[in-house]
């Protein structure tokens, strides 16, 4: 790599340009330390995924029971009614 950098910075003298080739040196200290900063970001996000989920599921469980209230207060005035009809109770 090094005389890469040698060959590209001849060349661009040549050409009359003048760059410098800075690398970024990664170590293994760096590299530990961006694999924990994924992994806390990774759980971070699988939490929230759980809450979500548990939130959904809240949801879908509330809209359920809030159908069948529903349905059960439906049954029950038609009950009233057919009751009525057939004269065995006053409303």
């Amino acid at each position: 790599m090094a005389n890469q950098d040698q060959l590209l910075r001849k060349v661009n003298q040549l050409l009359g340009k003048d760059y410098t080739f800075e690398r970024q040196i990664v170590t293994i200290e760096d590299l530990v330390e961006m694999v924990e900063q994924y992994k806390l970001q990774e759980t971070i996000l699988l939490e929230r995924l759980k809450k979500q989920t548990l939130q959904i599921k809240e949801m879908k469980q509330n809209s359920r029971l809030t159908r069948f209230y529903e349905m059960a207060e439906e049954n029950l005035k038609m009950a009233q009614e057919l009751a009525q009809l057939k004269g065995e109770v006053t409303v």
